[in-house]
């Protein structure tokens, strides 16, 4: 857990590439693909590394341990329209958008009672109800609904439950652009293409003009010690990047005495989570404050693995708890209690292993809920 983190902002020259696992060789495949958004461990790894370089650019290795100990959280999505910063974050789960003919309208998925005869089974026997609509609506998901939402939304709608009609670009966007690339391996001396080496990449576009005005986005990461500035690198192909420390203004909570007061909440991940399945554990039992898990929203399970550089092996694979998964929890305690425990857990990492944490897996956002289970109309 980071008290008081030193903020970070990595800006990528070229297009930034997070592999997403699949085979890159020869004689498997001749493209490496990105995933939309890089993982923790990418950003987190590529921080430890900045600390424990060498003058010369190499890494020392007597410094591997005491750099692993260094928390990192994020990373997190920066849009920066000249000297205006503002943080976008993973759209929740609990929010279901409809294409509307005054843009978007967007709806709030709330637990319900479960209907008579069903039969749960492990380990989804804990839950109490089930997340959904509360009034039936036969139209499909709007495609155009953005993958990240400005602050100013997700404020809103951590605080209220509820948002007004709205264009889909004052909402948010997708992110980074997908930028493909072809390259060629070249002799040496001839100056001609070598044989059989032509491979292409998928890459992370993080600058765009939009009405003749230049967007820039980086990635925003908070650690527990401050990280160098200046050139690196950052994902395959070790992509430039600009390590900087603008001034950042993190988002803040200030209803944590509204989550005291109805003992509820809503739990919202700002990055994947590493629960060692689909719901948290850890964060159910702090600070003098019990919680309980009463519904949920939770998306497709994410893998991921890497490369264990002090083993020489493939890390094992861990499946993730996506960003924007949604969890509805019931809260005991002293409301005194519960108010401080809003107040540290947020933007805070609160996966179930401590190395999972200082890693910067699971950072929760914590919304209003009125802790009440909807009966459906019919």
């Amino acid at each position: 857990m980071i008290s008081t983190p030193f903020w970070n902002a990595i800006e990528p020259r070229d297009p930034l590439i997070a592999r997403d696992g699949r085979p890159f060789s020869a004689d498997a495949s001749n493209r490496a693909h990105s995933l939309s958004f890089p993982f923790p461990s990418t950003t987190t790894g590529a921080v430890r590394t900045r600390f424990g370089l060498r003058e010369d650019g190499t890494f020392d290795a007597s410094q591997a341990e005491r750099v692993k100990k260094i928390a990192v959280r994020g990373p997190f999505l920066l849009e920066m329209r000249g000297e205006k910063i503002e943080f976008l974050l993973p759209a929740p789960r609990d929010a279901l958008l409809f294409d509307h003919a005054e843009g978007l309208e967007i709806k709030a998925l709330v637990p319900l009672e479960i209907p008579d005869g069903v039969i749960w089974e492990p380990p989804l026997d804990s839950l109490r109800s089930v997340v959904g609509l509360q009034e039936n609506d036969a139209r499909k998901p709007s495609k155009t609904a953005p993958a990240f939402w400005r602050w100013s939304a997700i404020e809103k709608w951590l605080l209220n439950g509820a948002l007004e009609r709205t264009e889909a670009a004052n909402l948010g966007h997708n992110g980074p652009t997908r930028e493909e690339r072809m390259h060629v391996q070249m002799e040496i001396g001839t100056r001609r293409a070598k044989e059989g080496m032509l491979f292409g990449t998928s890459g992370l576009e993080f600058s765009r003009r939009e009405d003749g005005d230049l967007v820039r986005l980086a990635l925003a990461v908070a650690s527990s010690e401050k990280v160098p500035e200046g050139a690196g690198h950052l994902g395959a192909e070790r992509r430039l990047m600009n390590w900087s420390t603008p001034p950042i203004s993190p988002p803040i909570i200030s209803w944590a005495a509204q989550i005291a007061t109805e003992k509820a909440c809503r739990l919202v991940l700002a990055t994947p989570a590493d629960f060692g399945g689909w719901k948290p554990d850890w964060i159910l039992g702090q600070n003098g404050v019990s919680a309980q898990v009463v519904a949920a929203c939770v998306g497709r399970p994410q893998t991921v693995s890497g490369w264990d550089f002090e083993r020489g092996k493939p890390k094992p694979t861990r499946r993730l708890a996506p960003a924007g998964s949604t969890y509805f929890l019931k809260l005991e305690g002293h409301e005194n209690d519960i108010e401080a425990w809003a107040q540290k857990f947020w933007m805070q990492a609160v996966s179930n292993e401590e190395t999972a944490r200082r890693d910067g897996f699971g950072i929760a956002l914590l919304g209003c809920w009125n802790g009440e289970i909807c009966e459906v109309k019919r």
